[in-house]
């Protein structure tokens, strides 16, 4: 018998927002002397839009809002931020689809884009089982993608390493994001 699972992506499905540009805005409020990051965003978004530098490297960019917050201190901030978006800001649907599969053993994965550590707390919280999402790591203050940025084929390259695709039923898959198509494609709800 094969091992069922829902997929469920982070940002703007399962939370109603950008998980990264809410906690930048967060960390903002919380910091404002640190909003002179903004420039060097706003220089990796320009980068970005004239195609001197990828999507990978400009996330890198983004993530400057963080710059010497070790990993410890920002599971504190991210606890906190949180605890305010959670609920009101996450759909109700999704979240009792969750606790649903849960309910019923299937496996419960969240795949995205958003950073492994943004995510990795609040997706424990409502029930989430497994977590691939791209993952951050702290050298000499900043934090930099290890790997590929996880979305379209990537998502999809690692969620074949986690499981046999021959050995598991993907029996639902939500997101919003026209990369997932072939991702939401590969849901098959028959029993």
């Amino acid at each position: 018998m094969l091992s069922k699972i829902a997929i469920f992506d982070f940002d703007k499905t399962l939370y109603k927002k950008d998980s990264m540009i809410e906690f930048c805005k967060f960390i903002y409020k919380k910091y404002p002397w640190r909003t002179f990051i903004i420039l060097f965003q706003l220089f990796g978004l320009l980068a970005y839009l004239i195609r001197i530098i990828s999507k990978k490297k400009f996330k890198e960019f983004f993530l400057l809002y963080i710059y010497g917050i070790k990993p410890e201190k920002l599971f504190e901030q991210l606890n906190y931020f949180w605890e305010k978006e959670f609920p009101v800001n996450f759909s109700k649907e999704l979240i009792d689809k969750i606790a649903f599969h849960n309910k019923y053993d299937n496996e419960t994965v969240c795949i995205s884009a958003s950073p492994d550590l943004f995510i990795n707390l609040i997706c424990l919280k409502i029930g989430i089982k497994k977590i691939i999402a791209t993952k951050l790591e702290y050298r000499k203050y900043f934090y930099f993608i290890k790997g590929e940025n996880c979305r379209g084929e990537e998502k999809i390259s690692r969620l074949k390493k986690m499981y046999n695709l021959n050995q598991v039923q993907i029996i639902e898959a939500y997101s919003d994001n026209k990369d997932d198509k072939k991702l939401l494609s590969m849901a098959n709800p028959k029993p």
